[in-house]
């Protein structure tokens, strides 16, 4: 049914209306990888984004571990700041999780001992969305 679809009414990138994907290879190309992972409490770099034993010790965060794949700016940022507010807008950024989940397996992270949750949001903001962004996310790096 999915190539019915699409042969009908054939998905464009919502950041340059190429015909093809949600996001084109051009434009995901252009997304900057960031180089170094940062720790979640004082944003210094950090060895695989884990937070530093001194900043964990000091913080209220629990937050042991946090890492990203892009830098956020340009596609990415609009991605992440207009998911919030509808699917069309929100399947960019399902497309760079599925992209970040495969890069950080091929850079040797592997999530069997990591516990990856998502914060559910209001009943009201559900009811608006119709959908959870963080949870849909969640099972995307749960399931790689």
């Amino acid at each position: 049914m999915d190539k019915i679809f699409n042969k009908l009414f054939p998905p464009t990138c919502l950041n340059c209306n190429q015909i093809g994907e949600c996001i084109c290879d051009n434009c995901l190309y252009n997304c900057e990888i960031l180089s170094a992972q940062f720790c979640v409490v004082c944003d210094k770099p950090s060895f695989n984004g884990f937070t530093h034993k001194s900043c964990f010790l000091q913080s209220k965060k629990q937050i042991t571990q946090s890492i990203s794949v892009f830098k956020y700016q340009n596609l990415v940022r609009d991605s992440i700041k207009t998911s919030k507010f509808g699917s069309k807008k929100f399947i960019t950024l399902k497309k760079l999780a599925y992209e970040s989940a495969y890069l950080l397996k091929e850079w040797g992270f592997d999530f069997k001992d990591f516990i990856i949750t998502a914060v559910p949001p209001t009943k009201a903001r559900y009811k608006i969305r119709g959908f959870n962004q963080a949870q849909i996310i969640a099972e995307i790096y749960s399931n790689k």
